[in-house]
């Protein structure tokens, strides 16, 4: 399975969760991003990097998660980039399949503040390139907080909000390298 869900509010940081969204400022806007190099990115809905925000206890909680949903605890993350994405309606219309590449891990965690909304769901792709392979979907549930798990990095997309407004937080992590000696 590459991906794994849980229910879970961090009801112990549930003050730095809201301060953090009732801060929330983008630094990185919906729309087409052209690079200097000329390439070109398509992002489909606000975010604000938070990795300089996080508290420290906030940062053990992430790696903890990540920790007990894989049931291993002998595997260090290191975080890449802490994402917060906001979601409204049409940001991310005829959003596609993709893969957040070069990540080893991804946890998203939706906060219990999300209300009620039209779409929104995240889908992703199980048994790619089988027989098997389908669609799957999850969708945040209001005044509840979930964790999600992303092994491997499937193929994955947002549908459309049309109503309403989608917080989540988000964390790529690398598996710490460990210095080796000769």
């Amino acid at each position: 399975m590459k991906v794994i869900i849980e229910d879970d509010n961090w009801d112990d940081l549930e003050d730095e969760l809201s301060t953090l969204l009732k801060e929330y400022k983008t630094t990185v806007a919906a729309g087409l991003h052209v690079f200097p190099d000329g390439k070109k990115w398509m992002h489909y809905y606000n975010h604000e990097v938070i990795n300089d925000k996080m508290s420290d206890k906030f940062k053990k909680r992430m790696v903890d998660t990540i920790n007990r949903m894989m049931n291993n605890n002998d595997v260090e993350w290191e975080l890449y980039q802490a994402w917060i994405n906001f979601i409204e309606p049409h940001h991310n219309q005829n959003e596609s399949f993709h893969r957040d590449h070069e990540k080893d891990i991804v946890l998203i965690h939706y906060p219990k503040f999300n209300q009620e909304m039209k779409g929104g769901e995240l889908q992703w792709v199980e048994n790619e390139n089988t027989p098997n392979q389908e669609i799957k979907s999850f969708k945040p549930k209001v005044g509840e907080g979930t964790n999600i798990l992303l092994l491997e990095c499937p193929q994955h997309r947002v549908v459309e909000i049309t109503e309403g407004i989608r917080w989540s937080f988000v964390f790529f992590c690398y598996k710490k390298k460990t210095k080796r000696f000769i």
